[in-house]
């Protein structure tokens, strides 16, 4: 791995464990174990210092990947990691704006799988300092999160035969199951991203 390389990946663990952290804040606030201002304070802070650090990112990569497919594997990676917290921002918005009802347990179970797999991310990316010998590390923690992943739609259907195999209030099903969809796209934004990395590294 050459020397540009090695300050690229080290750039890119740097953007990366800012949307994990802002990740794991929101969990927390979103089952009640930490607090939704600091939070959002958080994930809104992560959200800014991506948005800086993307620009150098980009540049940084086709200095690194210029005319190969990791290039296209880089830039998926990073776009895909800004769409999760972006995503991040929203669901927080829309919990600190107002609240319908109690937070589903079967949601509850959906944001700790999020939080989960983005602390398997932010694992997978300190392992990159030295893909050679941490590479089954790499690959074992990327079945994590597609294990993650898949437990995540087992929740999406327990919550939606809670929305629709009782008499719910429409208000309650219609704000749960935005936020159901919030952390779906996160959880499969995290997945998203595993297969980028894995051949940018490979």
């Amino acid at each position: 791995m050459s020397n540009k390389e090695d300050k690229f990946l080290e750039a890119l663990r740097l953007f990366t464990n800012e949307v994990c952290e802002a990740g794991q804040a929101a969990d927390g606030a979103l089952r009640g174990i930490g607090d939704m201002s600091n939070a959002l304070e958080r994930v809104t802070q992560a959200k800014r210092n991506c948005r800086d650090q993307r620009e150098a990112l980009t540049e940084k990569l086709y200095k690194v990947y210029k005319g190969t497919g990791k290039m296209t594997e880089a830039r998926s990676f990073i776009s895909k990691a800004y769409g999760v917290v972006n995503q991040l921002k929203e669901l927080l918005y829309l919990l600190d704006t107002v609240q319908v009802g109690q937070m589903p347990e079967e949601l509850r179970a959906l944001s700790e799988l999020m939080g989960a797999a983005l602390l398997e991310m932010q694992k997978i990316m300190a392992y990159t300092v030295d893909v050679k010998a941490n590479f089954m590390k790499i690959e074992a923690r990327s079945r994590k999160i597609y294990t993650l992943e898949e437990r995540g739609d087992t929740c999406i259907r327990e919550c939606l035969r809670l929305f629709y195999g009782g008499n719910q209030d429409s208000m309650y099903v219609l704000y749960w199951k935005d936020i159901m969809h919030g952390l779906e796209q996160i959880l499969d934004g995290v997945a998203g991203m595993v297969m980028p990395l894995q051949k940018m590294v490979g």
